[in-house]
């Protein structure tokens, strides 16, 4: 069965309330060459990950991508970080001392300026399961995706050499009569080119 090297697959999964979404994307390649793109908080796995796809995949080039949201009410779950709290009053009062004009920063302010709320994050075990089972999802998926694609290429590749054989048979009545005709061509340029007349 031919497999296509392009595809892509994604997965979603939902734990303590936050979604873990693994893409996987995959293009041509020579060799096996993997790229992960995910928070520092995933990293840790990206070994793990590669070994989860190397075992699927033998060569292509593929791009793992791993995102961790909260849910819209992220804010209940939300903690405040007050050494960012305090860096960002410091920032405040230096940006007053140059700019005693300058509008200061509201309550939304700090708490929509980033680093601010830290959200409780997975402990580290569940996001390692949820991480390497979307990876497996994503992968069975993918792997469906390139037999798809493989099967389309194949009736491609099929129809054009049906399509092949067919100018072949309806080429062959014609080429006794080609052939006679070249030879009675090249005999007459081999008798211009030698002063040879009938």
């Amino acid at each position: 069965m031919i497999l296509s090297m392009t595809g892509f697959a994604t997965s979603t999964r939902s734990v303590n309330g936050s979604q873990v979404t693994v893409d996987l994307r995959t293009v041509n390649h020579r060799y096996l060459e993997f790229q992960l793109r995910a928070a520092d908080d995933v990293r840790s796995l990206e070994t793990a990950v590669r070994d989860a796809v190397a075992a699927v995949l033998s060569r292509g080039k593929v791009e793992c991508r791993v995102a961790i949201s909260e849910p819209a009410a992220e804010g209940r779950n939300a903690t405040p970080d007050i050494s960012v709290m305090e860096g960002l009053a410091a920032h405040e009062q230096l940006v007053k001392g140059l700019f005693p004009h300058a509008a200061g920063l509201s309550v939304m302010d700090v708490l929509t300026w980033p680093g601010v709320l830290a959200k409780a994050s997975l402990p580290s075990e569940l996001l390692g399961e949820a991480v390497l089972a979307g990876v497996n999802d994503a992968l069975g998926e993918l792997t469906q995706s390139r037999r798809r694609e493989g099967a389309k290429l194949a009736q491609y590749m099929l129809e054009r050499v049906q399509r092949m054989e067919k100018l072949v048979e309806d080429a062959k009545p014609l080429t006794p009569q080609a052939v006679a005709a070249f030879q009675t061509k090249l005999r007459e340029r081999i008798a211009e080119a030698s002063g040879i007349t009938d």
